[in-house]
């Protein structure tokens, strides 16, 4: 399934449950930038210890405020 299609369901479901647009925004950009981190991956090797590894990239290298 493409990205933006992943995208707009996600958003479709998150406006029925009466998210916020913050919420809403924040939660699509953080799934748009996983997916730019993520996509020279192959699936199965995104597992426990590649995302740790991501976590780590947001916290140390990229240093987003989603995480600080």
């Amino acid at each position: 399934m493409k990205l933006k299609v992943v995208l707009e369901n996600l958003k479709k479901e998150l406006v029925i449950r009466n998210y916020s647009k913050n919420t809403i925004k924040n939660y699509l950009s953080v799934i748009r930038g996983f997916s730019k981190y993520v996509q020279e991956q192959k699936p199965d090797n995104v597992d426990g210890k590649f995302l740790q590894e991501y976590v780590y990239y947001l916290k140390v290298e990229k240093t987003t405020p989603i995480l600080q």
